[in-house]
């Protein structure tokens, strides 16, 4: 077999071996399984998925990955199709919801990511490695905001004086966070609060939007 057909087959190979983990850590939880429980989900022995991942934190990486493309894909659809001003933002802000709500799994492996894995301040990095790829895309999805905010930062809409850089931090931190705070509560939430949780995420997405555009 021709070298490019072994490594496209290797590829498939480890894909297929990451859909089985992924099930598994999506029902049990990343931290609560090790890399004897992931060799048992893929049907390999421990030696044999070395071979495929080197350690636990190339399968957490490869993990974040999956859902950081998935969003990533949202974003980009979005920024292709953006409208201005407000209506802009909640396109964005809809993004956002669909993949927390729909990939809750995804959405607490990226938290994690970002809370103790995540490089702050150094940007894009080049290498092939899984931290790499996970560091890539999470600076492609707040380029894509960022980018954003200039255009609307120059087109007299917003009312803040913030750099677009700050700005994002800003509206990204909200968004993120009351995102978690969903999550976390989901279960039982109308009964305590008296809202749904949309019409609540709805009741923070006018307020936010109050708040920075005219």
């Amino acid at each position: 077999m021709p070298p490019d057909q072994q490594s496209a087959a290797q590829k498939q190979r480890r894909e297929a071996i990451l859909d089985k983990i992924q099930q598994l850590v999506f029902e049990r939880g990343f931290h609560n399984l090790s890399v004897d429980d992931f060799a048992l989900a893929a049907q390999y022995t421990k030696r044999a998925l070395y071979h495929y991942f080197k350690d636990k934190d190339e399968i957490f990486f490869a993990l974040v990955a999956r859902g950081l493309q998935i969003l990533r894909e949202k974003f980009v659809n979005v920024e292709a199709n953006t409208l201005p001003g407000k209506e802009g933002a909640k396109q964005f802000i809809e993004a956002f919801y669909e993949f927390s709500v729909n990939q809750p799994q995804f959405f607490e492996l990226w938290m994690h990511y970002e809370s103790s894995r995540h490089v702050y301040g150094i940007g894009r990095s080049e290498g092939n490695e899984g931290w790499q790829e996970c560091q890539n895309l999470s600076y492609d999805l707040l380029t894509i905001l960022v980018k954003w905010l200039s255009i609307e930062k120059q087109e007299g809409r917003l009312k803040t004086e913030l750099e677009a850089l700050p700005l994002m931090l800003l509206f990204w931190g909200q968004t993120v966070g009351i995102m978690q705070i969903l999550l976390m509560r989901r279960v039982g939430f109308e009964n305590v609060y008296g809202i749904s949780q949309r019409d609540f995420f709805n009741e923070f997405v006018d307020n936010l939007l109050t708040s920075f555009w005219k």
